[in-house]
């Protein structure tokens, strides 16, 4: 008999850690019937149901935590899973406060917390009788960062290879001309994407061939767009929500900027990789290690750095593109393939049950 997983995510945007668990769920029914807990609050993608079959929806809304703890606590007593895997802080956090009211004898084997750029940790945790997880899983750079939890290093799972859409860049009524530079980006002050905006700002005094597009959601979303406005190139920005084919559409870019600094690898990066596009992307431990596969089109550059970004960018516009090698990434995308993760990931939880 097939043991019972449950993912408890907080929503299934592109790149996020609950698309992660959908790329992965397909890879792993052969040996797990995988199910999902999503708090979506309403950000729901469009191709959920394409990417994990049937699953699950609890809409917990911005302030119905308690009612989405009730939910969860009946689908545990309910189906009696024996491994839960929370994908991010929101649904970490939610999983333990719902054990505190959950009976033992009902509570999964194993609870397995995926650590992401933030970690899970909160002063809750320091309290005796707390429930807390049997492990953590961390992507490969997180899990050797100092001062984390103890973590079992994992790898990240991206699709390849991305298809194509050739009908986004007509959408967008550009003239051949015109160079796409695209950024994924959470619409949040802490990311960043301010230096982006101020980087199209300087090469606009320079070129007048250039404009960005965003994809992203986030609670700044009008504060940033404003910013653009006060910058002078709100006319130069696309702004495009996350819940569509993203990865499709990068492929219409001719040069991809990326704004969060991350320490795990980010799955957008990974992909505007893949594509082949020139990148320019915060400097990190991931991303050095990314620089070895793609040598010649990625430039990391310290977070902030603006003119750095600008200077660069015009660079490579002014003298060419640079084009990436093929057989560079042939090796990092078998092993980062979702069926070669999944396994990875299927081998720690058979692991972790028969212990």
């Amino acid at each position: 008999m097939k043991a019972r997983i449950l993912n408890v995510i907080a929503d299934l945007l592109p790149f996020g850690p609950g698309e992660q668990a959908a790329i992965l769920a397909p890879n792993l029914l052969d040996s797990y019937e995988v199910d999902f807990f999503c708090c979506s609050c309403g950000n729901r993608g469009e191709r959920d149901d394409a990417l994990i079959g049937q699953w699950h929806e609890y809409e917990i809304g911005k302030r119905n935590w308690l009612g989405a703890a009730r939910h969860l606590r009946d689908r545990l007593r309910r189906d009696r899973y024996e491994l839960v895997h929370t994908w991010d802080r929101r649904s970490t956090e939610l999983l333990r406060w719902t054990l505190l009211s959950t009976a033992r004898s009902v509570r999964p084997r194993v609870w397995i917390e995926q650590l992401g750029d933030e970690s899970s940790s909160t002063a809750l945790r320091a309290f005796p009788g707390v429930p807390k997880p049997t492990t953590t899983f961390a992507e490969t750079w997180l899990a050797a960062t100092e001062n984390r939890v103890a973590t079992l290093a994992m790898p990240l799972a991206v699709p390849c290879p991305v298809q194509t859409n050739k009908v986004f860049r007509s959408t967008l009524k550009l003239s051949p001309e015109v160079k796409l530079i695209g950024a994924v980006c959470p619409l949040e002050a802490r990311c960043g994407l301010k230096h982006l905006i101020w980087c199209l700002d300087q090469l606009k005094c320079v070129r007048d061939d250039i404009r960005l597009v965003i994809w992203g959601t986030g609670s700044q979303a009008k504060t940033l767009r404003r910013y653009a406005r006060q910058v002078g190139v709100d006319e130069w920005v696309f702004w495009f929500d996350s819940n569509r084919d993203v990865r499709s559409e990068m492929s219409s870019l001719d040069l991809y900027w990326h704004a969060p600094r991350s320490d795990s690898t980010p799955a957008a990066l990974a992909t505007a990789l893949l594509l082949g596009l020139p990148t320019i992307a915060p400097a990190s431990a991931a991303t050095r290690d990314l620089c070895s596969t793609w040598p010649t089109t990625l430039k990391t550059v310290p977070w902030g750095a603006r003119d750095e970004i600008s200077r660069q960018t015009h660079q490579w516009l002014e003298h060419g593109l640079p084009v990436a090698d093929p057989a560079h990434a042939a090796a990092w995308c078998h092993s980062h393939s979702p069926s070669a993760v999944a396994q990875e990931y299927a081998k720690v939880y058979a692991r972790l049950l028969r212990a």
